[in-house]
């Protein structure tokens, strides 16, 4: 629940849906489900970002006739209603997390900067700055009670980390140790928050800041030159992924107590995990023999299953929730979004 990408139009409610039964048979292994895909119509490229637990998906998607990036919503009933901030004159706007109340957050394009937005469930669109002083707000993740988690940035200053509770109050943070910046991807529904950031050589740890402000700083192996952590759940399992000495990608899953455990597909050649539900269920990417990207769900387990939409060439699953519904992009000459339905 980490990038950004979305845009709005006043508020245009849409049916389109189109449900395929696949059979997943890569790296061994092999499962019935269930795929929907989908676009808005018009796209010229659909990215969903966030799923919640009742089904509802959030995204950014190219309007080919306004050439602007927007912003959707997409209900479980397959109805999708498209936004961008502006009225008569839309901004670019992206959208990058979504809660259980279909209150939605990502950014909008506006006066030559980047700031933050929160989107009501009738519509509304209220913007903000996390920083006066820096030109970019990059909310990254909302939970259930529209906390907001995100990066503060300016070109000729390093990132730093906020949270903005429901009634606006917003909290910058570093992570102590932090040279180059530190950069939350997540937040669960007890306000931590889960990130990446860099050390005076360029390395990148993960780190998880409860909601009282305490930081604890990881690595996801002793030999990762990189750790990406990119979700956690409400028990504050952590996952992402790290870059190790042989220079090769794993995926990882960090349990509250600290224990860390590396996984990978069978076959990969590379992994990277995106999100994690409260079940333990962690779905991403891994780069199998064919060079192709294809998407997986690991149980909390172990069990790794790998998946693709019909005829996709490069699978990138971003979000699952609780009922292990997964969401996310594939590519096949052109970009949809799907939701794979277990």
């Amino acid at each position: 629940m980490s990038y950004v990408g979305a845009h709005m139009i006043g508020n245009h409610t849409i049916a389109l849906s189109t449900a395929l039964t696949v059979s997943a048979a890569i790296g061994g292994a092999t499962e019935g489900a269930t795929i929907v895909v989908f676009d808005p119509p018009g796209s010229g490229g659909t990215y969903p970002i966030d799923i919640s637990d009742d089904g509802s998906i959030t995204g950014s998607w190219s309007d080919v006739a306004a050439q602007l990036g927007e912003s959707f919503v997409r209900t479980p009933d397959g109805a999708i209603t498209t936004f961008a901030k502006g009225g008569a004159h839309p901004k670019e706007t992206a959208a990058s997390g979504i809660n259980d109340k279909t209150v939605v957050t990502g950014y909008v394009r506006q006066y030559g900067e980047l700031w933050g937005f929160i989107r009501t469930p009738g519509g509304k669109i209220r913007s903000f700055q996390a920083d006066s002083t820096r030109r970019f707000t990059y909310p990254v993740g909302i939970n259930r009670f529209s906390a907001i988690a995100g990066i503060s940035a300016d070109e000729h200053d390093e990132d730093r980390g906020f949270i903005r509770a429901k009634d606006g109050t917003i909290t910058l943070f570093d992570v102590p140790g932090d040279a180059d910046g530190t950069d939350p991807t997540g937040i669960n529904a007890h306000g931590s928050i889960v990130g990446s950031y860099y050390d005076g050589g360029g390395a990148a740890h993960g780190f998880l800041r409860t909601s009282e402000g305490t930081i604890t700083t990881f690595d996801a192996a002793k030999d990762a030159i990189l750790t990406v952590a990119e979700g956690v759940n409400n028990a504050g399992s952590t996952t992402g992924f790290y870059f190790d000495s042989s220079e090769i990608y794993h995926g990882f899953v960090r349990t509250a107590d600290g224990t860390v455990t590396a996984f990978d597909p069978p076959g990969s050649f590379a992994t990277y995990a995106a999100g994690i539900n409260d079940n333990g269920a962690i779905t991403g990417s891994f780069i199998g023999g064919d060079q192709a990207e294809h998407g997986f769900i690991r149980s909390a387990s172990g069990v790794t299953k790998a998946f693709d939409p019909p005829g996709s060439k490069g699978t990138l699953p971003r979000s699952i929730n609780r009922n292990g519904e997964i969401t996310g992009t594939f590519y096949n000459g052109a970009y949809h979004g799907f939701i794979r339905k277990r």
